[in-house]
């Protein structure tokens, strides 16, 4: 199925070859030319019949070749016929192997059976699908050398298991839809939306409803969106889109098609030929005719036209189409698949985001390979994958299905099974049958070599023909036995529908023959009477095109001569069917086909395949519109909607319109089908205008023309087509002023008539709000749409030229075309990159070199030899590919150069070519490099001349859509350049060392009156002179003046480094010393020069990026302008307090007592009054005593350095409540802005900056009604894109109900929140009504005063009127004055309310833009409490809460139920099913007012339960719930679980192996009322202390990450591949230290929480002591020993477990001990191998269900230890919140003094309190038997939990309420605390103490980190000596933040780390 989609989209080029061939290509009758053409070239075989789609080269003595076969595909058993043909003629076949026979094949009985028999008998067999190629090639060529390759017993058994298949195919299609059924409904059920979206247009692919290309877009974008943010997916490695190239290609070729004007390709076509016709002899075109099949053969036409080359310019649309003809040419079927393949996989991985949408997907996705499976439909690969997933698959869909249907289909498994092994085997036995007979010969390893070389170089050739199926399995046995071999797909471009019936026709007989029914046994190896019938029936398809059934009589005769058989007789069974029965036993139907003709009364004669809708049209010669569509039908019907729209026809033109008409009406009746779906819906509409009463809509269908045409017929034909009739149909309708207007449905008005009112409601809604504010400012505009215009001059929007679809030279440019189809100006900013002559050093380097040539600033690389990495001599084809990507990834395109000797035919170039020339990195084939200087030297120059247009033939060929250049010694002459274009050539660059300026070489070029650009090949300067000088002023001068006068191509510096070898030698005073030309040192140091080139080109209008020239790019959105003004919002009034001046300036604002809410933001106004450039601040914040003098330790340093702005401009600092919550908002609060030169020892500003605050403000939680916030969310008006909007909508609507309702029941509707939220709403409601209220009165007073304004001049006016005719107007003035007052008293009124509305409107849209923000933690704690029964459910009520619940820090819990004893029918009537199944239970769920929510499975474990049900599903109602207990979320649901286990006897905590919840044990007693809500949160403690401990106990090795691009790019997915802990390579590190940033690089990760250590090498390490002191510690990878210290400690190493095998890493997990180190290589394999996507471990190891793994496990001192070190300063000073100074020196002593963990604890009552820490030592004795085993364990725990005790005091002194966001930091402070209670026992003398307090007083906030992991490292003993000091470092500097529940990964900063890595 996929192959017809992608068949139809890759050939749909050759309707241009139809179209214009007919007309131009015919030579004159009667000439026959058998010359050869020089122009096309011969390939091993015409690409028209087949594509090599694989090569493996083993230097064996034979060449094996896979042909792959489609069975019965008459295509392409002919194309396998020519293929053979075209080998044997080339090379000679030894003998050809063929599937579906054994032993040696006799054809002799298709050449003397009868004398009528000829070629077009034999030649319907093949079409017929009775003949196989392999039969008709020897058939033809009366070859001997035929041979079977199957066991005869096994294959014929194989074909009774497929006739079986076949005979259930209706029953099982019937189950399999019920299946499919059944998987539909869940996954729309359950499936995420962006899921979703790529199942319905997966379906609609597979199902042939949609073209590859839109499929292939969507797919890639996704990969696009998941690549950018890796760890907001599920993604885990790599998923660049540009990887995927063949996708790629399929995607640009559809793009580069709509851009395409089919009238004006064909008009160039036209005027193309003429003169092709006019510029050769007569002989010459027709030997270019005969070459190219009079011009129908597309491959070698097109070929020869792209080789001959045209005028780009005159011919660019033919340039466009034949661009895209050479783009579909390089695409491989076989590796689409495969990424197509990969690509649905990875997205379906990346994108689900919980287990039950992980599951549903891949029961999704599998079943196309279960419906395939029970089909015979699945290829090799597939099967093994079908086999290895199968059981997955079936226990999902038993687990999840309501029905299981698969129970149906459990008897046919058994024999489908035998039938796929059978197939596997067979591959082992064909390659056993052909070294029976050949006796196959191993080679040597694998290496690169061309098919044609491998071909030429072997002894013997031998062929298989055999399905695809076997492809995989026989290559794999052929590469483990070394053989070489080619595999050649052969082409197919018509309809496999067909094929597919006769196939399924003939193993349906054959298997009736053999007892019950693969490839079937080839016809030469049927029965006698199976040949006769073969031939009898193919002579009667032959005689009856010329024979009238009339004439059957003389028919039998002639049918019997040719068969060679006596009928016995013959028999009219009525006026159309016959038989003819022949002595033999054979019979054969005939029936009166059309036209009266004889056909065979079967599906599989031609005549029926003439009529059928499946069938191919026969091109007819009367026109050339039939012959176009007789072309495109014999393409895959499913394409015909988009290929059609492709035609190169002119459907404007009347008389072509009008044979269009005909010749669709005719096909149409005929039955033809044009793969299209109906009328499109224009026609419908147009046909549902007539609808009228008493008329079906079918009625009028019926009886409707369109121009002439029925709707019936017209709704058959293409949509292009359809459309054009409708328009001709409507233009007279037009003309007699006849045409129906469009009815709009009811349903489309009301929408549309909401949504203005809507949007109207809205607009006033915000200009009421925002035009009464007096404070707001103008919003900041959304950026416009601009139209670029092509001119290198005018603003170009830029664009990022990764991937180099095609390249070109036009109109003096290099146009590049990149992956979306986008033509892009280029200008190389390029530099010669060489490391040795021969250029077989790249793979040595190109990682370390990568980062300094990307730090260049440049886009191009020019090499002078193949730019390619070998291995052993040979050319390692994956590493280069890695190496190409590598530069491709960073922006850097190829110029791969080739020497002489590279161009020579077949040689190093060839190989590159063949496999790289289309690689996206490459630009440009570099042919030689200034050979002009050595003619007559190293060759003349005709043979150079000679050799170049051999190879840019050659290049065009392999490499086409790439510049094909040559480099030119200094300005070439105008006869030169005339040369070199003859030749082949697209691009002269030249050499130029002509000084600083190049003179006046541009001015020469542009003499030279050429197209092509001035682009300079090499230009540079040396940093020495021929005497050594040091030169490296000059160097940097030349080379910046040189990049300024570069044309417009741009040029290559020369070069990239140093070559030593080359010596002091000057060939110029101008280019100085050669060994010294490049701009780095031979060992990658930069030169001055290196600033110089980066400053240059990034100064040009950027090259790199490129420009685009030919599309509307709409401009990047634009960020916040820092200058505009954020809401209104409640201002603090401020007065800033400056001190200090010269280097240190500060600005103190003491804010007094401020209210933040949780989620609240503190925002700072700040006015730049003095600055020099780029001016910038540092923040702080702190508390204050009551006389503001500063309070020890509570000062925040906040991270970022802040942008001020110029002098007179104003920002805005927003500071988030995150930032700062451990502040004491129940103190008074001060900031500090720093504007001085330096701030702590680091550079801050050029100028000191004088600024002024000018307001301080506040955000808290908004005022929004769910009901609101949900309409507005699902009209995707969130807070984050219109916040304004989002904000007036609101307050639009909830002001009528602030008018009518009193502040307490307003804020009451919003839901429960916390108490600190509820009471600041409140408050602003009330102050809203009272100023409403004051608005209300100010209203009541104007509207008095303007009616009675209003009422009084409309009297006087009136009444003077009156007086002015004699009527009295006094008193009529005031007859009218009272009645106006009347008639305005409901204005009077109204004016109240409405002041009163538009005050609360403004109040709260104020409220909320100020205060934007949600105030509940969405990360909802979920108790699953095990109850066994609803009785026992019942006692548990009265302790725990079955609604949900809010406590005061914003936390939400809520309960549920689980219970398993057996229900009544009565109880069992409240619960209905949940369609999940556990040990083949029901899994039922209840949720009731006394019960709350509740599961129930009889008889399954309460935790089994608990864990199936844990999914998306109990998220979605816990939600409800919350919704029903008036809470609501801001942001979507995520459940933190804990399992209560109120069933057992057991008491304590431990961990669910299955879910690795953290269970706590209450009891089943009246014992588990002791515990309380409050427990649960302690047994969440321990599981995150647990949690943290083991996460800190696994490290990843990057032993892949040896460059920092690849470093970068592991960090990219560190959230989804790692938790944090990493080790790193030397040789990775010696990189980031040569590159200056090894310091930078740990310092980030140590700030982003990250430990990282080092793997020095085992022998020869260049690193240094005090280079492995700043890690953490190292790692000897061989030993598998950590080593690391700690503090007061001294040195430790312990033992890790090593995981280097992904295949069973979870396996290797469990088993491992408590330190385990993981390959990322062991990861990157886990990945790969889980296809399913349904492996948890990575997700595990990342998360608290890491402690599954662990269940078992017991605890040691050291993991007891790290547990208490590990649990959150956060539970411990909630927990402990008295506790002491002096009681942790009590503490201490009763430690010291030998005191148990529990006497300790029973110390006092501040510590002695029911806490997580206390429940630990019960999974102690619970878990460590021995006794003195356990007290060992408890007093190691309890050391661990003193230094948290001690870390505890010293957050409490420094008003800290929350830990810091550095983990490891967090525990340090604990150790280093822990000093001040312990005795030093360190040995040291007072120089030592000297230094080491020294070093501690020099740390900063840019360096502390790594500095104290420094001085831990070097002397881990004297670290007492500065813990106050490095104490008061980390509380100065660290940055704190709550631990995130819900995983224990840490994220790197990847813009910080990218700046750094970009750097490096």
């Amino acid at each position: 199925m996929k192959f017809k989609k992608i068949t139809a989209v890759v050939t749909a080029l050759c309707f241009l070859a139809a179209f214009t061939g007919q007309s131009f290509a015919r030579p004159e009758a009667g000439v026959k030319n058998n010359q050869s053409f020089a122009g096309i070239e011969a390939g091993i075989f015409a690409e028209k019949f087949g594509k090599i789609t694989e090569i493996a080269n083993y230097d064996s003595p034979q060449a094996v070749i896979t042909i792959q076969d489609l069975h019965s595909h008459a295509q392409t058993q002919k194309n396998i016929a020519s293929i053979l043909k075209a080998l044997d003629e080339k090379y000679t076949v030894k003998r050809v192997y063929t599937e579906g026979a054994s032993g040696k094949v006799d054809i002799s009985w298709l050449a003397g059976a009868g004398s009528g028999l000829n070629k077009e008998i034999v030649a319907d067999m093949v079409e017929s699908g009775k003949l196989t190629g392999a039969e008709y090639f020897a058939y033809l060529g009366k070859k001997d050398n035929l041979f079977g390759i199957e066991d005869e017993r096994l294959h014929r058994e194989n074909i009774a298991r497929l006739g079986k298949i076949y005979e259930n195919e209706e029953k099982n299609r019937k189950i399999s839809a019920a299946i499919k059924n059944e998987i539909e409904y869940l996954a729309n059920k359950n499936l995420n939306p962006d899921m979703k979206k790529i199942a319905k247009a997966s379906a609609a692919y597979h199902g042939n409803k949609t073209e590859a290309a839109g499929y292939y877009r969507m797919l890639l974008g996704y990969a696009g969106k998941i690549n950018k943010n890796p760890r907001k997916y599920g993604n885990v490695f790599d998923m660049d889109p540009r990887s995927f190239t063949e996708l790629n290609k399929v995607v640009l070729i559809d793009e580069l098609s709509k851009k395409l004007n089919p009238k004006r390709i064909n008009a160039h076509m036209r005027k193309y030929i003429v003169q092709l016709k006019e510029s050769m002899s007569a002989a010459e075109f027709r030997a270019l005719a005969d070459a190219t099949d009079n011009l129908t053969d597309a491959d070698a036409f097109f070929g020869y036209i792209s080789r001959r080359g045209f005028s780009a310019g005159e011919n660019s649309p033919l340039a466009a189409f034949l661009r895209m003809r050479e783009i579909n040419s390089s695409i491989n079927p076989l590796e689409l698949f495969a990424q197509e393949q990969k690509l649905e996989e990875l997205l379906r991985r990346a994108l689900a985001s919980s287990e039950l949408e992980r599951e549903i997907a891949f029961m999704k996705d599998f079943y196309v390979f279960f419906d395939g499976y029970l089909s015979n439909k699945l290829t090799a690969g597939d099967e093994k994958y079908f086999r290895q997933n199968f059981k997955t698959f079936s226990s999902l869909y038993a687990k999840y299905a309501s029905v299981n249907y698969m129970d149906g289909l459990k008897e046919q498994f058994s024999f489908i099974n035998d039938y796929y092994k059978a197939n596997n085997l067979r591959n082992e036995i064909f390659v056993e049958k052909i070294n029976g007979v050949d006796e196959l010969v191993s080679g040597r390893e694998r290496s690169f070599k061309p098919a044609g070389e491998i071909l030429e170089n072997a002894r013997e050739i031998i062929v298989i023909v055999a399905g695809g199926y076997h492809t995989l399995g026989v290559n794999a046995i052929l590469d483990s036995k070394k053989i070489s071999h080619i595999t050649v797909t052969p082409k197919i471009t018509e309809s496999a529908v067909f094929s597919d019936a006769g196939y399924r026709q003939t193993i349906m007989e054959q298997s009736r023959i053999y007892g019950e029914a693969l490839s079937f046994v080839i016809a030469s190896q049927t029965s006698d009477a199976r040949k006769f019938k073969n031939i009898a029936e193919a002579g009667a398809v032959y005689l009856g095109k010329n024979a009238g059934f009339d004439e059957l009589e003389a028919i039998a005769g002639e049918i019997s001569k040719i068969a060679g058989g006596d009928i016995a007789a013959l028999k009219r069974i009525d006026a159309d069917n016959a038989e003819i029965r022949f002595a033999n036993g054979a019979v054969i139907a005939l029936t009166r086909g059309a036209d009266n003709e004889i056909a065979l009364k079967t599906d599989m004669s031609a005549a029926a395949r003439r009529g059928a809708a499946e069938t191919r049209i026969k091109i007819s010669d009367k026109t050339v519109l039939e012959a176009y569509f007789g072309l495109a039908k014999t393409l895959a019907p499913e394409a015909f909607g988009s290929l059609y729209r492709a035609a190169v026809i002119d459907i404007e033109s009347g008389p072509v319109y009008l044979a269009a008409k005909d010749f669709f009406t005719a096909k149409a009746a005929e039955g033809a089908d044009f793969g299209v779906d109906g009328a499109v819906p224009a026609l419908e509409e147009y046909a549902r205008s007539f609808e009228e009463k008493g008329r079906s809509f079918e009625e009028i269908k019926a009886e409707l023309e369109i121009d002439g045409i029925s709707y019936e017929l017209l709704s058959r034909m293409p949509e292009f087509f359809q459309k054009k009739v409708l328009s001709k149909q409507m233009e007279k309708d037009m003309s007699d002023k006849n045409i129906t207007k469009e009815r709009k449905g009811l349903l489309g008005r009301v929408v549309k008539m909401l949504s203005l009112l809507l949007i109207i409601s809205m607009t006033f809604s915000a200009l009421t709000a925002c035009g009464q504010n007096k404070n707001s400012q103008q919003q900041q505009q959304p950026s416009v749409e601009q139209t670029v215009v092509p001119s290198l001059n005018a603003d170009r929007a830029l664009a990022d030229v990764n991937y180099i679809a095609q390249a070109r030279v036009e109109g003096g440019k290099i146009i590049v075309t990149d992956e979306k189809g986008r033509l892009i100006d280029y200008i190389i900013k390029g530099i010669c990159y060489s490391r040795d002559p021969n250029g077989t050093q790249y793979g040595d380097f190109y990682e370390k070199d990568l980062p300094l040539l990307k730090d260049l600033g440049i886009n191009s690389i020019r090499t002078y030899r193949p730019f390619a990495v070998y291995s052993d001599g040979a050319m390692d084809i994956a590493k280069t590919k890695e190496m190409l990507d590598a530069f491709m990834r960073e922006g850097i395109s190829i110029t791969a150069g080739f020497s002489y000797e590279d161009m020579a035919p077949g040689g190093l170039m060839e190989q590159y070519l063949r496999e790289f020339g289309n690689h996206p990195a490459i630009l440009t084939v570099a042919l030689g490099n200034e050979y002009n200087y050595h003619y007559g030297e190293w060759f003349e120059k005709q043979e150079w001349m000679t050799r170049l247009a051999e190879a840019a033939q050659t290049a065009k060929r392999l490499a086409p859509g790439k510049i094909t250049a040559v480099v030119h010694g200094e300005i070439p002459s105008a006869q030169e350049v005339k040369e070199y274009k003859d030749a082949g050539i697209d691009l002269v660059m030249v050499n130029l060392y002509r000084g600083a300026t190049f003179t006046d070489a541009p001015l020469q070029w542009e003499k030279l009156d050429t197209d092509m650009p001035f682009v300079a090949g090499e230009f540079g300067r040396s940093s020495k002179a021929d005497d050594g000088t040091d030169t490296s002023g000059m160097q940097s001068e030349f080379l910046t003046s040189q990049i300024r006068h570069l044309g417009a191509g741009g040029g290559f510096i020369f070069s990239a480094f140093d070559e030593p070898a080359k010596g002091d030698r000057a060939v110029n005073e101008t280019i100085g010393s050669e060994s010294s030309l490049g701009v780095y040192t031979e060992k990658g140091g930069a030169k001055p020069a290196v600033s110089a080139v980066k400053n240059e080109f990034s100064a040009i209008a950027d090259g790199h990026d490129g420009y685009y020239i030919d599309e509307i790019t709409p401009s990047a959105p634009s960020g916040t302008d820092s200058s505009a003004t954020p809401a209104e919002e409640k201002d603090i009034e401020v007065s800033a307090q400056m001190y200090g001046d010269g280097d240190w300036r500060a600005y103190a604002l003491d804010l007094g007592h401020i209210s933040l809410g949780k989620d609240g933001k503190l925002i700072l106004r700040v006015k730049t009054v003095d600055a020099g450039a780029n001016p910038a601040a540092r923040i702080e914040i702190r508390n204050t005593d009551a006389d503001g003098a500063p309070l020890a330790y509570s000062n925040i340093l906040l991270e970022r350095t802040y942008n001020l702005g110029g002098a007179g401009e104003t920002v805005f600092v927003e500071i988030p409540y995150e930032m700062i919550k451990s502040i004491d908002f129940s103190k008074p609060v001060q900031v500090v802005i720093s504007t001085g030169l330096v701030f702590s020892g680091e550079k801050l500003n050029n100028k000191a900056a004088g600024i002024e605050v000018e307001s301080v403000s506040v955000r808290s939680a908004g005022l929004e009604l769910p009901f609101f916030s949900y309409i507005l969310n699902r009209l995707s008006i969130t807070k984050q894109k219109y916040p304004k909007a989002r904000a007036a909508a609101i307050a639009a609507l909830e002001a009528p109900l602030m008018l009518v309702l009193s502040p307490k029941a307003f804020v009451k509707l919003h839901g429960r929140t916390t108490r600190e939220v509820r009471e600041a709403r409140l408050e602003a409601a009330k102050k809203m009504k009272e100023q409403a209220k004051k608005s209300m009165a100010a209203g009541a007073v104007f509207g008095a005063a303007a009616i009675a304004a209003s009422s009084g001049l409309f009297a006087l006016s009136l009444g003077f009127l009156f007086s002015l005719i004699g009527i009295n107007g006094a008193v009529f003035s005031l007859s009218l004055f009272a009645y106006a007052l009347v008639a305005q008293l409901p204005l009077l009124a109204a004016a109240p309310v409405i002041a009163a509305l538009a005050s609360l409107t403004r109040n709260h849209f104020n409220w909320n833009l100020a205060n934007a923000q949600t105030p509940l933690d969405a990360n909802v704690k979920v108790n699953m409490i095990y109850a066994s029964s609803l009785r026992k459910l019942d006692g548990l009520l009265d302790k725990y809460e079955t609604m949900p619940s809010v406590n005061d820090d914003g936390t939400v819990s809520q309960n549920i139920f689980i219970v398993n004893e057996k229900m009544t029918p009565a109880e069992l009537e409240n619960f209905s099913n949940t369609g999940i199944s556990v040990d083949g239970k029901t899994v039922w769920f209840s949720k009731s007012a006394l019960f709350g929510i509740v599961y129930y499975a009889e008889g399954v474990a309460p935790e089994k339960i608990s864990a199936a049900v844990q999914n998306k599903k109990l998220e979605k109602t816990v939600s409800k719930a919350l919704k029903a207990g008036k809470i609501f979320l801001g942001d979507s649901l995520s459940a933190d679980y804990l399992e209560v286990d109120a069933v057992s006897e057991k008491t304590g905590i431990g961990e669910d192996p299955v879910t690795g919840n953290a269970v706590l044990y209450i009891g089943a007693s009246a014992r588990f009322l002791s515990y309380s809500a409050a427990d649960f949160n302690k047994a969440r403690d321990i599981r995150d202390a647990q949690g943290w401990q083991r996460a800190r106990s696994v490290l990843v090795f990057l032993d892949k990450a040896r460059t920092a691009a690849g470093f970068e790019n592991y960090l990219k997915i560190l959230g989804n591949a790692g938790n944090g802990n990493i080790i790193i390579t030397e040789e990775l590190a010696l990189e980031l230290i040569e590159a200056g940033k090894l310091g930078a690089v740990i310092g980030q990760l140590r700030k982003d929480g990250i430990s990282i250590m080092i793997a020095p090498q085992e022998t020869g390490s260049q690193l240094t002591r005090n280079q492995i002191n700043l890690f953490d510690g190292k790692f000897d990878s061989f030993a598998g020993v950590i080593e690391s210290a700690s503090a007061g400690e001294g040195r430790t190493r312990f033992e890790a477990d090593i995981i280097t095998e992904g295949l069973a890493i979870e396996e290797s997990f469990r088993k491992s001990g408590n330190n385990i180190v993981i390959f990322e290589s062991a990861i990157e394999e886990y990945v790969q191998s889980d296809r399913a996507g349904l492996g948890r471990f990575l997700e595990d190891i990342t998360s608290s269900k890491i402690l599954k793994y662990f269940a078992s496990a017991g605890i040691s001192a050291e993991t007891a230890k790290e547990t208490a070190r590990n649990f959150s300063i956060e539970a411990v000073m909630r927990d402990f919140p008295l506790i002491t100074q002096g009681d942790v020196e009590d503490m201490y002593a009763a430690l010291r003094e030998g005191l148990s963990a529990r006497e300790i604890f029973a110390l006092n009552e501040r510590v002695n309190v029911n806490s997580g820490a206390k429940l630990y030592l019960d999974k102690i004795d619970a878990r460590v038997q021995d006794k003195t085993e356990a007290e060992t364990v408890r007093q190691a725990y309890m050391e661990g939990l003193l230094e948290k005790f001690a870390a505890c005091v010293e957050f409490k002194n420094a008003a800290r309420k929350s830990g810091f966001k550095n983990k490891n930091t967090e525990r340090l402070a604990g150790i280093l605390a822990s000093f001040k209670y312990l005795p030093s026992s360190a040995e040291f003398s007072e120089s030592e103490a000297a230094a080491i307090r020294e070093r501690a007083e020099k740390m900063t906030a840019k360096n502390y980190h790594n500095e104290i992991t420094a001085v831990i490292n070097e002397n881990p003993q004297l670290v007492p000596l500065v813990a106050d000091l490095l104490l008061e470092m980390i509380f100065a500097y660290e940055r704190e933040t709550l631990m995130d529940k819900k995983d224990f990964k840490r994220e790197p900063d990847i813009k910080a780390m990218n700046a750094i890595l970009s750097a490096a």
